[in-house]
């Protein structure tokens, strides 16, 4: 845990599932900023390691020369791609050819009170935003890129009006959802490196020692790239109420959904202060939640805390198919407007009366007419009623 004389106050951290952890990240601090980038990596550390050291340089060029965050977001990391392919396939091994990273950074600009936010893939940017009651609101910054959402599957296949293939669509019996598949080998539609996807010279290495339902054709090339480098930017006015940001790799929103990781983190912060360390404590949270996930899906594992967890070591004998690598960084704001959990009433306890009292009235007998049908029903509904439940309590601000 890191505090500083600056406006804002940081917490990070990184737990492994990979040997080595595939994840990387990079903090960089001034006097009137602060960026945090998460680099998700897959196939191999090479990509986000690349992007821990380059990332912050390239953009920090282009802010320079553009003086506009999002412009220079929008420069600089198709930039990277394109430097990271060309090490690549300069290297005499191709070394972290076939290695990708998803990412997402935040930069918080102190002087004009402003969030800037760049994502590819899905990791993800989540805002906790306090009402003077304690009310906590979640505001999303990032949206996945997956071909499982439908802008993102419409604009893929819009780029490749002539491949049948582009996408693979399958029913997943265990998840009981349909997987959409770029190519029929990922799901994710925008990223750095795997560029087997984007570069035909890649794709040529690629193919031959891949299957025929896994090799990528028609070849990939420029303006006919699978998979995307353009990262989508949001910018936030810091609003009134604002009080932290959460800055996260999927290994996170894999086992929890945003809004129950901002409250999480308010009440962490709430109880212990801003200067404890959130990071750690929604990571250790993760890990807890993924152990009681592999109890009910496959109780022959015997884990059932985090510490079972964590007797098991990582690598692809131990942790990797368990659960994901997990990288937090937590950024409280401290700014003019900003409202911390610590200064206002109880969390998300709202006045009696109010509209969220009564939802939140409303929610107490949903849940326990869904948790008498699962009683009744069995384990196997559980997933559907669990997105119901999601989807009812995000409805009603709950």
């Amino acid at each position: 845990m890191a505090a500083s004389a600056a406006p804002y106050l940081l917490s990070k951290v990184e737990h492994q599932s990979n040997d080595p952890i595939e994840d990387t990240h990079s903090i960089v601090t001034g006097e009137d900023f602060v960026y945090a980038g998460v680099y998700d990596g897959h196939g191999g550390a090479q990509t986000s390691r690349y992007l821990r050291d380059a990332a912050w340089p390239e953009f920090e060029k282009q802010l320079k020369a553009t003086r506009d965050p999002k412009v220079a977001f929008e420069k600089a990391w198709p930039a990277l791609d394109e430097e990271y392919t060309q090490q690549c396939l300069a290297h005499p091994k191709k070394a972290g050819l076939f290695a990708g990273s998803c990412m997402v950074a935040a930069y918080f600009d102190c002087k004009s009170n402003c969030v800037w936010v760049a994502n590819l893939g899905d990791s993800r940017c989540v805002l906790g935003n306090v009402e003077p009651d304690g009310w906590v609101e979640t505001v999303e910054l990032t949206t996945d890129h997956s071909a499982g959402v439908g802008k993102e599957r419409h604009m893929t296949l819009e780029n490749h009006k002539h491949d049948a293939l582009c996408v693979h669509e399958e029913w997943d019996e265990f998840l009981e959802i349909y997987v959409h598949l770029v190519k029929n080998i990922c799901m994710f539609t925008r990223s750095i490196g795997d560029a087997y996807m984007k570069n035909t010279e890649a794709a040529e290495l690629y193919n031959p020692r891949m299957d025929a339902s896994h090799k990528v054709l028609p070849l990939p090339g420029k303006g006919k790239e699978y998979i995307i480098n353009f990262p989508e930017v949001t910018v936030r006015k810091v609003s009134r109420g604002d009080s932290f940001l959460i800055v996260g790799c999927d290994g996170v929103w894999d086992e929890m959904s945003n809004h129950e990781a901002v409250t999480r983190v308010a009440k962490f912060l709430k109880d212990n202060g801003p200067e404890s360390d959130a990071a750690t404590h929604l990571v250790e949270y993760a890990l807890e939640k993924a152990a009681r996930r592999l109890n009910q899906q496959e109780p022959e594992l015997g884990v059932k805390t985090r510490s079972d967890l964590l007797k098991i070591p990582p690598g692809r004998d131990g942790r990797k198919y368990l659960h994901d690598d997990i990288t937090v960084v937590v950024i409280v704001l401290r700014t003019d407007g900003t409202r911390l959990p610590s200064e206002v009433g109880g969390a998300n306890e709202p006045a009696a009366g109010t509209p969220k009292m009564a939802a939140k009235a409303r929610w107490g007998a949903i849940k326990k007419s869904v948790d008498l049908i699962q009683m009744m029903k069995g384990k196997g509904n559980a997933n559907k009623w669990g997105s119901l439940i999601d989807d009812l309590k995000l409805a009603q601000g709950i």
